[in-house]
């Protein structure tokens, strides 16, 4: 399933989830920086 299918699976517009994944992604701590990891869920769009 890509992403825009499952954006559309959960309701979710497909083009303002992107928007949020690709602003939000150099913000979220990589596994080597930090022990846990914040869930891409959590954002809001």
């Amino acid at each position: 399933m890509t992403l825009i299918e499952s954006a559309k699976a959960n309701g979710i517009d497909p083009s303002a989830y992107l928007k949020c994944l690709l602003k939000n992604i150099p913000q979220l701590p990589t596994f080597c920086e930090s022990g846990r990891s914040r869930s891409l869920f959590a954002m809001e769009l």
